[in-house]
């Protein structure tokens, strides 16, 4: 199929041809499909690597906005959207929309796995925690890490240097809230 090839292109870093292929798919797509989504949020992945974060955004909104309905608001595929949606956002420094776009992929997250910890709740949170640092707001950014550690220290499968990891960033969360 046309997604096939257009993220064959993206993969091997032939990012004009990933973009040429992934628009056709998209003028030719069914209007609300899965396909459809998915070829906006490769055409997203695209623009980021050409840094081209604002026009990212654009096809960003547009895959969740399809996600949202197909195949579902708890789907994998609409984190991954709303992940990238906020991503590109920071990159466009609004933050405020960056986080909105992360809390939303938190809660879906969270619905998913049932209150269990879950890795993609942590990658969330750890994406609020840079916003909330972008804004200056330490003491967001503080909740948010003590919830991140709190899913790496309960996490079923354990993942090494985790729990360090997030200690650290707590520190320097701490420091530059003055709590040091």
């Amino acid at each position: 199929s046309l997604n096939n090839i257009g993220n064959t292109c993206l993969l091997l870093g032939k990012l004009d041809a990933a973009q040429e292929v992934l628009a056709r798919a998209i003028r030719l797509g069914t209007p609300g499909s899965n396909q459809l989504g998915y070829a906006y949020n490769r055409l997203a992945d695209v623009c980021l690597a050409q840094d081209r974060p604002a026009e990212a955004v654009s096809a960003y909104r547009q895959a969740a906005a399809i996600r949202e309905t197909h195949p579902g608001e708890k789907s994998r595929d609409l984190i991954d959207s709303l992940m990238g949606l906020g991503n590109s956002l920071q990159q466009t420094h609004d933050y405020h929309e960056a986080e909105a776009a992360f809390h939303r992929a938190l809660r879906i997250c969270e619905d998913r796995s049932a209150g269990q910890p879950d890795k993609e709740a942590y990658v969330a949170l750890h994406m609020l925690v840079a916003c909330c640092r972008k804004r200056e707001n330490p003491a967001a950014a503080e909740v948010h890490v003590r919830r991140m550690l709190d899913i790496a220290r309960t996490l079923p499968e354990p993942v090494p240097d985790l729990d360090d990891t997030t200690l650290n960033l707590l520190g320097d969360v701490l420091l530059e809230a003055e709590k040091y």
